[in-house]
């Protein structure tokens, strides 16, 4: 009984519910705000390393997001100003479908 009160708890938590693409990269480009290694990356977007590299290359080619070489040797992550408009569009469109989702639920 007990298990199935703990699986039912992660199941609803927010940290364990499946989440979309555009989440993670919504979460991916919120994180790239700030020059970012893709160890940090991980960690802001929670994400293990084989997703998070096969949505940073969709993100580089799209160019939301930009390579940064130091001399160290260290690549960091940053947001280009087209994914800061991506970003703008996205919170428009989530401020949307909320207040319409609140909206329904009025009836």
């Amino acid at each position: 009984m007990k298990r199935e009160t703990t699986a039912l708890k992660r199941k609803n938590h927010p940290l364990f519910r499946r989440r979309s693409s555009i989440q993670i990269i919504t979460e991916i480009l919120e994180a790239a705000k700030n020059p970012m290694t893709i160890t940090g990356l991980i960690y802001k977007a929670r994400s293990h390393y084989t997703p998070i590299t096969k949505y940073l290359n969709k993100l580089l080619s799209s160019k939301l997001i930009e390579s940064i070489s130091e001399e160290n040797g260290k690549t960091r992550y940053r947001i280009t100003k087209k994914g800061e408009e991506f970003l703008s569009v996205m919170r428009e469109l989530e401020e949307i479908i909320s207040s319409t989702a609140k909206g329904n639920r009025k009836h």
